[in-house]
């Protein structure tokens, strides 16, 4: 009896303790300030406060609380090399973030990927042609008070050459020659659910339910 007793003890402590951790992970990704500052001027050592803004968008992304806003206070080139590049805009964190304020440069970004839930409200977006935007099983939202600089060639709601989850995009402001909700044709898929809304001042060209391909 006590055996069992002591069997049924062991279960409930562990039952216990996993229930904590997983509780404790859910409430550690929703810390961190609701408000989080990034200027080009900015050092990524600093704390993101108003007065001590950081650098780069992804840190900015990396200490933003999940729900939270990250204010851009001025025009920030997400490359600031010579060279055509890409660029994962998140950390993997499974945040929902606002990303607001001044201008959001995008020019020498080759293909830009999502790695959080991420919508732009109030602020500038600058693209060059030919360039690409991946939602990578994230959910993107443009909103209607969004200035859209340049067309974008086409945004998909996969990913480059990998397979990812359910996607979401909401475009209702700018310019794209194309929008692909499912996935990229070189090795991608979507494995869930591919959704795109597209309305407001959102202008597209083609619209493709599922994959894209260029052939």
């Amino acid at each position: 009896m006590k055996k069992l007793l002591c069997v049924v003890l062991s279960i409930m402590l562990l039952m216990a303790s996993t229930c904590f951790i997983l509780t404790f992970t859910a409430f550690a990704n929703d810390q961190g300030p609701e408000s989080v500052y990034v200027s080009s001027s900015g050092n990524d050592n600093n704390s993101g406060t108003a007065d001590t803004p950081v650098k780069t968008i992804n840190k900015a992304l990396s200490l933003v609380a999940n729900g939270g806003t990250v204010h851009v206070v001025d025009t920030l080139k997400l490359n600031t090399g010579t060279a055509e590049t890409d660029l994962f805009i998140g950390n993997k964190q499974g945040k929902n973030v606002t990303v607001t304020g001044d201008t959001l440069d995008f020019s020498n970004i080759k293909h830009a990927k999502l790695a959080e839930h991420l919508t732009f409200d109030d602020i500038t977006l600058i693209f060059t042609d030919n360039k690409y935007l991946f939602a990578g099983g994230y959910s993107l939202k443009i909103n209607e008070n969004v200035t859209v600089n340049g067309v974008l060639n086409t945004v998909f709601g996969g990913s480059l050459g990998a397979t990812c989850s359910s996607t979401d995009i909401t475009l209702l402001s700018g310019t794209y020659s194309g929008v692909c909700a499912g996935s990229h044709a070189s090795g991608a898929n979507v494995s869930g659910n591919a959704n795109a809304l597209i309305g407001g001042n959102a202008v597209v060209s083609t619209v493709y339910g599922g994959g894209y391909s260029t052939n």
